[in-house]
């Protein structure tokens, strides 16, 4: 199990409730491990400024996880549309290296 715990941080209110996801995706893009739920707070209840804390456990079956490296992708999108919403620096994706065992 891989336990990712992350810190969002609005810079303005939002309009609608964004959807977290977290992917394990290998060195081909393909996604070999996913949650995605809502934070514990809803989006439209964040204020700007605040840091909220989420903890996420992803599911990781040895069997079905290639060699290689792997990323964590993470960010948060529209459930009904599935438009992600922009980070501050403009991609729609936080892509972080995974540690190997």
């Amino acid at each position: 199990t891989l336990t990712l715990t992350m810190h969002w941080q609005s810079n303005a209110m939002f309009d609608r409730n964004w959807t977290i996801f977290a992917h394990v995706v290998d060195e081909d893009g393909k996604i070999i491990a996913q949650q995605d739920q809502l934070p514990p707070f809803p989006t439209t209840t964040w204020i700007p400024n605040e840091y909220i804390s989420d903890t996420r456990y992803i599911m990781l079956k040895p069997d079905k996880l290639p060699g290689g490296n792997h990323t964590i992708h993470v960010g948060l999108y529209d459930a009904d549309t599935f438009l992600r919403l922009p980070l501050v620096n403009g991609d729609d994706t936080f892509i972080l290296s995974m540690p190997s065992k």
